[in-house]
């Protein structure tokens, strides 16, 4: 019996593949999710859209992780107001759209 993923997970998921995509595989050490909390109305405790702060260590030599707030809209695979928390400024754009996870 195939059990389908819960949306919290997909969310990060899919969080995690845009990371990924922008700072390469070795660029994303060690990702953790610090909070996840749906930001849409539940009607069947399936939430769609989520608010999340994850971190990671960007590089070999960081010392500490960077830390980010994004949020996640999984009816559009989209990840937008990607937000560095730690830092003044941010490498990243404001949205990005997956069209295919592996």
């Amino acid at each position: 019996m195939a059990t389908s993923k819960s949306t919290s997970i997909k969310a990060i998921e899919l969080t995690k593949s845009v990371f990924e995509s922008i700072q390469g595989g070795l660029g994303l050490l060690k990702f953790s999710v610090e909070s996840l909390t749906p930001i849409d109305e539940v009607t069947d405790l399936r939430p769609k859209k989520w608010n999340m702060i994850c971190s990671f260590f960007e590089t070999f030599y960081s010392s500490i992780p960077s830390k980010y707030n994004v949020s996640v809209d999984l009816d559009k695979n989209i990840v937008s107001s990607i937000e560095k928390l730690n830092k003044d400024y941010s490498l990243f754009g404001n949205t990005y759209r997956i069209t295919k996870m592996q």
